[in-house]
């Protein structure tokens, strides 16, 4: 009967746990893939490596929604935060029990298993929304159209095109000061003041989204970064299961696992889950894996 089971299904995690996390809105998707099309961030080549080129874009309804309400923005990511948060901190307690496996082959399946079911919900539950925090260069984003619309009223009011080093002014503006605001309020209509209000409000509310969600993932008020913990924690034990069981990569493809292994483990936990990737395990290995994830689509 065990010899049915996946590999995950064998630490303990079974078709019950799987249904009570679809049930509260698990997304997991495979393959995982770059986007042919994609906005790059500012916060380096790591993360745009690892993050931006994956990240499952924001609907044509969702960016009209976030844009008009970003309270609703708010709310949608918070509460996709905490869902994760949960859901990756499930992911690095039951990687303990890959220990209780006999098979090596198993072992490795249900590591890069945990490790790709911690990547896929990442990108679904927080990068789909944490990212657009990071684009405010980008008009066509709900961040981006605030922020476009605010630097056009800088301009009108002070002649002064905001650059990627914004001026002093400009910070203050953003802050709420009262002087600031006061010289804006001298020099343009009141129709234009008032909706330059209305666009720090916006902005703001997507400011505080980005705070909660700092708060939530440093795990707040320990201000231990327990996503980045899990992460690298499932990495880490995937190297050393590797490492431990050399044998279970295809020689064709064992200098590019080792490479991945002693690179950067943001980006290349990311890319020894990609299906090319993948094909440098074992058949036995691969296969288990897959007949794992699908189970979770």
């Amino acid at each position: 009967m065990n010899q049915n089971k996946t590999v995950l299904e064998k630490i303990g995690i079974s078709d019950n746990i799987l249904r009570r996390w679809k049930k509260e809105g698990l997304t997991i998707s495979y393959p995982i893939k770059k986007q042919k099309k994609y906005f790059k961030s500012k916060d380096g080549e790591v993360f745009v490596e690892s993050a931006d080129k994956y990240v499952p874009p924001l609907s044509a309804r969702e960016r009209k929604i976030y844009t008009k309400n970003p309270k609703k923005f708010k709310s949608d990511f918070l509460k996709n935060v905490k869902f994760y948060f949960r859901f990756h901190t499930f992911l690095f307690d039951q990687s303990d029990s890959i220990k209780k496996l006999k098979k090596k082959e198993d072992k490795i399946s249900a590591s890069l298993s945990l490790l790709y079911l911690f990547l896929s919900a990442m990108d679904h539950h927080y990068y789909h929304f944490d990212r657009y925090l990071v684009y405010e260069e980008y008009p066509s984003t709900p961040l981006g159209y605030w922020w476009a619309k605010l630097k056009k009223f800088y301009f009108k009011a002070f002649g002064e095109k905001v650059s990627e080093n914004p001026p002093p002014k400009f910070l203050k503006t953003l802050a709420g000061d009262k002087k600031t605001l006061g010289e804006f309020k001298q020099k343009l209509n009141k129709k234009d003041f008032k909706e330059l209000r209305k666009t720090l409000k916006m902005i703001k509310i997507f400011e505080d989204a980005q705070q909660k969600e700092v708060e939530i993932v440093i795990g707040y008020p320990s201000k231990e970064n327990l996503l980045f913990k899990s992460g690298l924690g499932l990495w880490f034990k995937t190297c050393n299961l590797i490492k431990k069981f050399p044998d279970s990569i295809k020689k064709k493809g064992f200098h590019e696992i080792i490479e991945l292994m002693e690179g950067h483990p943001i980006t290349s936990s990311r890319e020894i889950i990609l299906p090319l990737t993948l094909t440098c395990f074992r058949n036995e290995i691969f296969s288990e894996f897959k007949r794992e994830i699908k189970r979770w689509i």
